[in-house]
């Protein structure tokens, strides 16, 4: 059984009236059960090589391939590694159309050094409902690279 464990730390000593120290520590496991998850996919950096005239989509997470169970426990990590606070990487919940276009929901934007971690329900209800994770380019964004990894059952 493998065992993860996800740490999160939030600190600041002038956000609030009084100094913030929050962390907080998880195993995680599979779906209303205490076995370990045990599959990854991603651990990877992908350059996206982006359009100067139009949005670029990447799907990082496809529900069609099989490897995903519906409703499961999974976990995504997603980082943009760029230092510029100006660039950023849009997230979607969705279906890519191609060309930019995708039927779904933005999550956010993940401007230079931002990260997002979520958990994740695979919908596998078919064609045009799925919830692919895509992340897309914005018109005249070029050379982004974007970390990720999916933790599932």
């Amino acid at each position: 059984m493998a065992t993860t464990n996800v740490t999160l730390s939030i600190s600041s000593a002038d956000l609030t009236t009084d100094a913030l120290s929050l962390s907080n520590t998880k195993t995680l496991f599979n779906a209303g059960t205490s076995t370990g998850m045990s599959q990854v996919e991603g651990v990877a950096r992908k350059f996206l090589a982006g359009d100067a005239a139009a949005a670029v989509n990447y799907t990082i997470a496809n529900t069609d391939d099989g490897k995903f169970t519906e409703d499961g426990a999974h976990k995504i990590y997603i980082k943009n590694t760029s230092t510029s606070t100006s660039d950023y990487l849009v997230v979607i919940i969705g279906v890519d159309g191609g060309s930019g276009s995708y039927t779904g929901q933005e999550i956010g934007r993940l401007y230079g050094g931002d990260f997002l971690y979520m958990p994740w329900s695979a919908d596998l209800a078919g064609a045009g409902t799925d919830s692919d994770i895509i992340i897309q380019t914005p018109s005249g964004s070029v050379n982004q690279e974007v970390e990720y990894l999916i933790i599932f059952e």
